[in-house]
């Protein structure tokens, strides 16, 4: 009788232990899996006079080389954000804010893409370069927004 109640104590212990340590694991491996792969922009009052010192910029892309004017309004702020906490394996996990300017730019390719993201597939022309945006470190009231150097 005494051994009956050992081992069903045991096997109480075991099995408590086992949901426990499933748990953990199955919450540990979820939350790594929900990496911040997209970003949520808002648009941003700028301080417009430290704009006005940025030179004119030369940006090189997979489409073209257009030589660019960085303008002093139309600017947001981008940050890392998880939709639904869902991850998507086209994207990287994103660490850093982005701060995007308005740009203006001499030359406007005449390229069409195909392009496939989480919403399906997209048949696009490309128009004229609108922004431009910098990584970024974000700092505010309780939290920080930066990549570890």
């Amino acid at each position: 009788m005494k051994n009956t109640s050992i081992i069903r104590r045991a096997c109480l212990w075991l099995f408590v232990t086992g949901v426990a340590v499933g748990t953990s694991v199955l919450l540990t491996s979820s939350s790594e899996a929900q990496g911040f792969d997209h970003l949520k922009c808002r648009g941003v009052d700028l301080d417009n006079k430290n704009v006005s010192k940025i030179p004119d910029v030369r940006l090189f892309t997979d489409f073209a080389s257009e030589n660019c004017k960085v303008l002093d309004k139309g600017a947001q702020l981008c940050v890392p954000a998880t939709k639904d906490g869902q991850d998507d394996f086209r994207g990287p996990e994103l660490e850093s804010a982005f701060l995007c300017y308005k740009i203006q730019c001499d030359t406007s390719p005449n390229v069409g893409l195909i392009v496939n993201d989480q919403f399906g597939e997209h048949r696009i022309t490309l128009g004229e370069a609108r922004e431009v945006c910098a990584p970024a470190c974000a700092f505010g009231d309780g939290f920080e927004i930066c990549p570890e150097a």
